[in-house]
């Protein structure tokens, strides 16, 4: 087991054979830990017009080099809406005030995104983007 103490590189370590005979080296680099100070989302708001639409979610991560970028999401009512492990947002049913959430992996920040779902229903008889117009 080598536990890194501090950041470097350029450190060799050797294993050698009881005998003596054999050897194998491997040289190590520790990088530096960068904390993760915040995570933002784009979009910030998200309103579906109809049931099954989907829409990505960007989670990033700041600083732009923090070590940990990994992130996971959650939905506020999966019954509206639900996000998958890659921020793909799926709206399932009519509501609003749903808010789909990414979380760093330390726990320490997170940022939503409110999703509403409301499709769009056609006047009783008429087509979906049928428009009237008015007689001269």
């Amino acid at each position: 087991v080598v536990t890194a103490r501090a950041a470097g590189d350029g450190i060799f370590i050797t294993a050698y054979t009881h005998d003596g005979l054999h050897q194998a080296s491997v040289n190590v680099s520790v990088l530096p830990y960068v904390a993760v100070q915040g995570v933002r989302v784009t979009p910030q708001v998200i309103v579906f017009d109809a049931i099954g639409q989907t829409k990505l979610v960007v989670a990033t991560v700041v600083p732009s080099n923090a070590t940990d970028q990994v992130v996971t999401w959650e939905s506020t009512d999966s019954t509206v809406a639900t996000v998958d492990s890659s921020g793909l947002v799926t709206a399932k049913a009519v509501g609003s005030g749903v808010f789909i959430t990414a979380f760093t992996r330390d726990g320490l920040h997170q940022a939503s995104v409110n999703v509403s779902v409301d499709p769009i229903v056609p006047p009783h008889g008429a087509r979906r983007g049928f428009t009237r117009r008015a007689r001269p």
